[in-house]
């Protein structure tokens, strides 16, 4: 496929699944280098939407996705943000996690789509 066709096509899912209007360059440009299986890392301003770019993969790629949080807030932030579209099952972990619900959370890992961990 095509860098303009494949570019389409992830403004269409964003949009379908995730409610996003449009992407940015740099968010394509990301999310593309992802999908090409290269090592990534998006430096951005906050709300510029690096989310967007780890959903969109996340959503993409089969398997379990590992975000690392700088913040509690944040997670329940991105986890409150995406549980009410269709695109998979996310889960975090924390200081505030019960050692059961953790225990939990790592033993049903590969039914996890988005797994949000605080280091």
């Amino acid at each position: 496929m095509g860098s303009k066709n494949k570019a389409r096509s992830l403004d269409k899912i964003a949009q379908s699944r995730f409610g996003y209007n449009r992407l940015h360059s740099g968010q394509k440009m990301a999310v593309e280098a992802v999908l090409d299986g290269q090592d990534t890392l998006a430096v951005m301003p906050t709300g510029l939407g690096k989310s967007a770019i780890y959903q969109l993969a996340a959503f993409l790629i089969p398997g379990v996705t590992v975000v690392v949080s700088p913040l509690i807030a944040l997670q329940r932030d991105q986890l409150l943000a995406i549980a009410d579209k269709d695109v998979g099952d996310a889960a975090m972990i924390n200081s505030t996690i019960r050692e059961r619900d953790r225990q939990e959370t790592f033993e049903n890992l590969q039914a996890i789509d988005l797994f949000y961990l605080l280091l």
